[in-house]
């Protein structure tokens, strides 16, 4: 709770242009990743002091990163027609759930729980809530398209892509701001 109050004295009482300067370091920094190799060995010398890192990490594992945080769905849906059935789904679904079943029968020999303890952790292991593989919405070409629906992306524009995929995204947050989260 203090946080705030303190964050707008300090907001108070920083020059406007220390502010903007720190805002836009913020913007430069969270898109050096997407710029070519010079801009990134640059970036590196900071990340090294800060962070240790000395060195970029390949392409391919660059690219995949950032295809995957925004494209999570279409390429998962990719490799659930590949490399994982919906019997590995349901296998794997019903591991987890003899996983939960057996800690919960395990809980009342668990010595150094009280009973309040033991009980408050049998409520939260019966809450937990399963999201095995995918979401089912994934296997269904339309729905996906519907739900990348305002996203689009070029051959041989990996900068603008990412900034096409930022503005997606906010739209997206901002669409559902308010609404209840979807697990």
């Amino acid at each position: 709770p203090s946080y705030f109050p303190k964050m707008v004295a300090i907001v108070r009482s920083t020059p406007p242009r220390t502010l903007a300067n720190y805002m836009m370091w913020h913007v430069v920094d969270s898109s050096v990743s997407y710029l070519p190799v010079p801009y990134r060995e640059a970036a590196l010398i900071l990340t090294h002091a800060i962070n240790g890192i000395t060195a970029l990490p390949p392409n391919w594992e660059r690219c995949i990163g950032k295809t995957t945080s925004v494209l999570g769905f279409a390429s998962s849906a990719l490799f659930i027609q590949k490399s994982f059935t919906a019997k590995d789904k349901e296998q794997t679904e019903d591991m987890v759930k003899l996983i939960r079943e057996a800690f919960i029968e395990n809980l009342p020999s668990v010595e150094w729980m009280d009973n309040t303890t033991r009980q408050r952790a049998k409520e939260k292991a019966e809450a937990v809530e399963q999201f095995i593989g995918y979401p089912d919405f994934i296997k269904d070409v339309h729905k996906l398209d519907e739900y990348y629906e305002g996203l689009n992306v070029s051959d041989n524009e990996f900068f603008e892509n990412v900034w096409r995929a930022r503005r997606y995204s906010n739209k997206k947050d901002i669409k559902d701001f308010g609404k209840p989260t979807d697990k």
